[in-house]
């Protein structure tokens, strides 16, 4: 028998592997790319348990698992953390529905591209739901914060100071208008 213990991230999973016949044991890094993880699951020989701490950009994995018959643990994150001795964090704990369900864009998750991908993920009600309400508030967010870099912008439009700083390059409405209101004339 194979035991895995995966620390599941992002873009990659370390793994730590023991064959309980031989004593092996084997430390490596999964990139998350083409089907490199379905590749090695499927050829390891059975049975194979696998050990994870529970994160949000799980189910892809655990889908996976299920489909090549391999058994999967997933432990509760504050119990794994309570068993450790050395209090480190290992990895970021939150992660997006686009992670849960194997979407992987980084920043680009926010354009306008990101945002028709993450709409069109299969995804079961419940988590469809709370997809459409995050992108609506993502969406309404995204409008007041625009209202507030117009205002900014007339605000630092109308001050000499603003407008002349303005003029250099890399230098915004924000950033111009709090130079011009935190250090004002600098005669």
């Amino acid at each position: 028998m194979r035991i895995i213990g995966c620390d599941l991230h992002a873009r990659q999973q370390v793994l730590a592997m023991l064959d309980t016949v031989t004593g092996e044991v084997v430390h490596m890094t999964l990139k998350h790319e083409g089907d490199n993880v379905r590749e090695f699951y499927s050829k390891l020989p059975r049975p194979v348990l696998v050990g994870i701490e529970a994160t949000g950009s799980m189910q892809w994995f655990l889908n996976l698992m299920e489909e090549l018959g391999i058994e999967c643990r997933v432990g509760h994150p504050a119990q794994m953390r309570a068993c450790e001795p050395r209090k480190q964090k290992h990895d970021r704990r939150d992660a997006a529905i686009a992670l849960a369900n194997g979407l992987r864009r980084g920043t680009a998750l926010w354009s306008h591209d990101g945002q028709s991908r993450i709409a069109a993920l299969p995804l079961a009600p419940h988590t469809a739901y709370r997809r459409s309400e995050l992108q609506a508030m993502y969406e309404k967010f995204e409008a007041e914060i625009e209202k507030l870099n117009q205002r900014v912008e007339e605000q630092a439009c109308g001050r000499a100071g603003a407008r002349l700083l303005m003029t250099h390059p890399g230098v915004g409405p924000i950033t111009a208008l709090a130079t011009e209101v935190f250090l004002g004339d600098p005669a």
